[in-house]
């Protein structure tokens, strides 16, 4: 879940010499994980934004699947 991974681990393969990255997810929902107050306390920390939405705030090219893959259509049409 590319959008979960904090921008640090996002970057890891781009240090390492990766040519091409590809980040797969849903930048609206799971953010990343950060149990650490932001600064002041009253605000998000930093790395509560994972690059994968910095990138999609940005505007970089992506693509959205037009099939719900993972379950049954009669529950993915289901409100929740």
């Amino acid at each position: 879940e590319g959008s979960q991974a904090t921008e640090p681990e996002a970057l890891i393969p781009l240090t390492k010499g990766a040519a091409h990255v590809v980040l797969v997810g849903d930048h609206c929902q799971l953010p990343p994980v950060v149990l650490s107050a932001g600064p002041g306390g009253g605000q998000p920390h930093p790395l509560a934004t994972s690059l994968f939405e910095r990138l999609m705030d940005a505007g970089a090219p992506s693509a959205l699947l037009q099939v719900q893959y993972r379950m049954h259509p009669a529950l993915s049409s289901f409100p929740s």
